[in-house]
């Protein structure tokens, strides 16, 4: 008899906005019954395992024992670049009063905002991602910077930490693996990622 792996689970502060900084992340929905509030938030992944959020009372404190690592589509580089601009990109999809409101919350991020008005497919207010001020100026919520450790035939990995603090690993993207005329491994690759050593 063997057990299969259902949730990776991450204990949070916040777990809709985590919820959300990783659905950006991963380009995946959240579970459509999740809500701004809720302490168990899910982002479902096509495949394997769902990231499941769960609100706790207390903070993150040391280093995480087991961390996601990522492959993108693009190169490391802009991976990396991306998941760093996270905290600059809002949607604002109320109307106007809503937006001016926001606005007016957000003028501290001026300079590194960009602010989409694309509608959403619907338009339920639940469905309505807003940032919270007061959270950006406490977490920030785009990615941050840990540690590069790139090697320099190009191996090697990038750590960033999301919103929380929790450690993230960007391996070298697909694109970066066909410039080296590598394949692009099946897993973990034995040279590439922090299993390696």
């Amino acid at each position: 008899m063997t057990s299969h792996i259902v949730n990776i689970a991450v204990d949070c502060a916040d777990a809709y906005g985590l919820a959300r900084f990783w659905s950006e992340v991963t380009g995946h929905p959240l579970h459509p019954e999740d809500r701004p509030g809720d302490p168990e938030v899910r982002v479902l992944l096509p495949a394997g395992p769902i990231l499941h959020f769960n609100q706790v009372p207390e903070p993150k404190t040391v280093k995480n024992r087991l961390h996601l690592c990522l492959r993108p589509e693009t190169s490391r580089e802009e991976e990396t670049e991306r998941l760093l601009a996270l905290g600059r990109v809002f949607r604002i999809f109320a109307g106007p009063r809503r937006q001016l409101r926001h606005l007016a919350a957000l003028s501290h991020l001026a300079s590194t905002t960009r602010y989409e008005r694309d509608p959403p497919p619907c338009d339920a207010p639940h469905l309505t991602p807003r940032p919270d001020p007061r959270r950006s100026k406490r977490h920030g919520l785009g990615a941050t910077k840990v540690a590069d450790l790139r090697n320099p035939d190009g191996t090697g990995w990038r750590v960033l930490a999301d919103p929380e603090g929790n450690e993230l690993c960007v391996l070298r993207g697909k694109r970066d693996l066909a410039a080296a005329e590598e394949p692009a491994p099946e897993g973990w690759p034995a040279a590439d990622g922090p299993a390696a050593g």
